[in-house]
């Protein structure tokens, strides 16, 4: 396992400038461009993921065109790769399937091929336990303090590694950059800062320096552009500016372990990653607040992509679907794991396979007459039984007797019942929705509105279902109390019954709706 190196650096910057040729350049080249206009540079498009479509100058440019641009310059220094090869990327494990989709999509236009995909949480536990080799069964709180985010995630570190609870925010490195530039204004350091025509780009990149080398350093000299002397940013200057931002970091942390209904004294540890750990107020103040010494690493901003690459293949998200042409694709969003075949296989025909079912229950009795009645009903002697198959009630026809007690026909009464358009109707539906379970177009274009679709088909079907029995059932005790001798101390009621097949496909479109709704929830909630 190597780095690759973008001039002479382990770190890309994410940056992107849209020049006026139509390219985009990206990495530490956007980032001179960008000093030129900065209207056309975007520093961080991940924190643009959400918007769609990013202005760069004169220019709309699709976010996913604008991550692909940086993904592109990855692939061109990894330069030719094996046949079998596959890309491994991670993404914050606050990010919800659309944001990943995203993510993928780009991965798709950049030409990086098979991508497979994992949280950043499940990546920095697996360096934990594989490189820094502490094994536990107990669960591990992870911290990443990126530049323009922060995720903490509770990590279970068992045979598979998964995630108990996470989220993440807006909030990270760049805020503290912020910080400190708002506090070198109020030391009036920098005169005219707050004109719209201030150029904040070569100040930002300075007081990152600054920041960084402190780190290291109580001490640094600060080179500001059109300022007539060097100035200086101490440590504890930094560590004010930050204490507000790392302390509200603390208190996420604190959130997402109690969202994971876990106390400090039952965790593993706590693993802090990204850049921004290099700052050592950030591990303090995890102490403080959890008791819990924070475990670093010499290399934080590596530790989730060295992580990614041990992750298990079956703890991967399958490849991304392939992008067929310009926005469109040929797969569905969101693949199965690789490794789970027979699994993803069963998952696949169970929504079809419910509604088949459904469909299969009507050739099973809805609706009975016992054989309690003294005198009989319809062409049933006293003893015997009448069944109606769901598919007779729905569509007009001769019930069944059962046992071998048929009347003589000259003791036949009539008991055939005229067509229920309510079932019909949940037969209809029925069909409908199984169209939908098994139209792949629809899935690949959303699986989310697939998804809601099929559960309010499935549950009008029921609804259907429950109102056409209801309609039948008293209809038969109509017939049975004009047209039979029910005993006085009992009701027609008494003596209809409601049938197998009506109560299996009922339960089976409750499940089809349980499964679709929660199915779709996850979805939402990545």
């Amino acid at each position: 396992m190597r780095p690759l190196l973008f001039d002479g650096s382990e770190l890309l910057p994410s940056a992107v400038f849209a020049g006026a040729d139509g390219r985009l350049a990206s990495g530490r080249d956007a980032e001179r461009l960008g000093l030129a206009e900065p209207g056309a540079f975007e520093p961080h498009p991940k924190r643009r993921v959400d918007d769609g479509v990013l202005l760069l100058g004169a220019r709309h440019v699709d976010v996913r065109d604008a991550l692909a641009a940086v993904l592109a310059q990855v692939r061109s220094q990894a330069g030719v790769l094996p046949r079998d090869s596959s890309v491994v990327m991670t993404y914050p494990t606050g990010w919800g399937a659309p944001r990943q989709r995203v993510l993928t999509e780009a991965a798709e236009r950049a030409g990086l091929g098979e991508v497979y995909t994992v949280s950043e949480a499940v990546a920095a536990a697996t360096y934990f336990s594989t490189v820094l080799g502490i094994r536990t069964h107990r669960p591990l709180v992870v911290v990443d303090i990126g530049a323009g985010t922060t995720d903490v995630a509770v990590v279970s570190c068992g045979t598979r590694v998964g995630v108990l609870a996470s989220a993440g925010m807006d909030l990270g490195g760049l805020d503290i950059d912020a910080a400190l530039v708002d506090h070198l204004a109020r030391q009036c350091l920098l005169p005219g800062i707050d004109d719209p025509g201030y150029d904040r780009v070569p100040l930002l990149r300075e007081v990152r320096t600054a920041k960084e080398s402190l780190s290291r350093a109580s001490y640094t000299p600060l080179r500001i552009a059109g300022q007539p002397a060097a100035s200086h940013l101490t440590r504890a200057e930094l560590e004010a500016a930050a204490e507000p931002i790392l302390t509200r970091v603390g208190e996420f942390t604190a959130e997402v372990i109690a969202t994971a209904a876990l106390t400090t004294d039952r965790l593993a540890g706590v693993l802090l990653v990204g850049g921004g750990s290099r700052i050592p107020q950030a591990a303090n103040i995890l102490h403080q607040r959890l008791g819990i010494p924070p475990t670093t690493v010499e290399r934080p901003e590596t530790v989730v992509v060295e992580g990614a690459l041990r992750v298990p293949r079956t703890s991967l998200t399958a490849p991304a679907p392939r992008i067929a042409a310009a926005g469109t694709s040929e797969l569905p969003a969101v693949t199965p794991t690789p490794g789970s075949g027979r699994a993803t296989r069963r998952r696949g025909w169970m929504r079809p396979g419910l509604l088949v079912g459904v469909l299969l229950c009507f050739v099973l009795p809805f609706a009975t007459v016992s054989c309690g009645l003294p005198d009989g009903y319809g062409r049933a002697d006293p003893g015997g039984t009448t069944t109606y198959r769901g598919a007779v009630l729905a569509v007009g026809g001769t019930p069944e007797v059962t046992g071998g007690h048929l009347a003589p026909p000259s003791r036949w009464r009539e008991d055939r019942l005229a067509p229920q358009p309510l079932l019909i109707g949940a037969m209809l539906v029925t069909f409908a929705a199984l169209a939908v379970a098994v139209d792949r177009r629809l899935r690949r274009k959303d699986r989310g509105r697939s998804h809601a679709v099929l559960a309010i088909l499935a549950g009008v079907a029921a609804g259907l279902l429950v109102a056409g029995e209801l309609v039948v059932l008293r209809l038969i005790e109509t017939r049975v109390r004009e047209g039979g001798k029910v005993p006085p101390d009992q009701a027609a009621g008494d003596f209809v019954g409601t049938g197998v097949g009506f109560w299996l496909a009922l339960a089976l479109l409750l499940v089809v709706v349980t499964i679709e709704l929660w199915t779709r929830r996850l979805r939402r909630t990545g």
